[in-house]
């Protein structure tokens, strides 16, 4: 919250609101947009020690980002947007991300545009992944918004991204 407060002061933000919570437990209200950048990485606890702010637990390092994505959308409006970062894995050449959002929202009315940012992987984690099946981890922007109908999940190339904030930039 320090470096929150830090980075609006040097920003010159008036209209900020500083608040501890556990996710949204200390939150009220609707929002237009909310931006999070869960950790959601996964480690092999043979190998290596969890750390609380790397690691999102359950498969994957899934479970902190759909609590987050979960609490999002409770408190975004109906126009409002979520912006997010989420890192899993392409199993047997499947993006996990799909099933992420699909356990995530199930049948609720929501588009998820989904941006691949940058692929890595880790020989560190080598024997995790080959174990798992999983050929590399990726990380994503993930926009989502309400939308009526049920989930629709479109993939868009980041520099689709990057073009359109170029233009909101612009806009503004």
């Amino acid at each position: 919250l320090t470096y929150s407060r830090v980075n609006a002061a040097l920003t010159g933000a008036t209209n900020c609101e500083f608040t501890h919570s556990d996710l949204f437990d200390n939150v009220d209200g609707l929002f237009d947009v909310i931006v999070a950048n869960p950790p959601c990485g996964w480690v092999d606890p043979t190998i290596e020690r969890a750390r609380t702010f790397s690691t999102g637990g359950a498969a994957y390092g899934s479970e902190l980002p759909q609590r987050v994505l979960t609490g999002a959308f409770d408190r975004i409006t109906a126009d409002g947007r979520i912006y997010t970062t989420l890192t899993t894995p392409v199993i047997d050449g499947q993006p996990y991300v799909v099933r992420l959002l699909k356990e995530t929202f199930g049948r609720q009315d929501v588009r998820a545009t989904v941006y691949p940012v940058f692929e890595e992987y880790s020989y560190k984690r080598a024997r995790l992944y080959r174990k798992h099946r999983v050929s590399k981890m990726v990380r994503y922007l993930v926009v989502i918004e309400r939308r009526n109908g049920p989930l629709e999940i479109g993939f868009a190339s980041f520099d689709s991204l990057r073009l359109w904030s170029y233009r909101v930039r612009a806009a503004i």
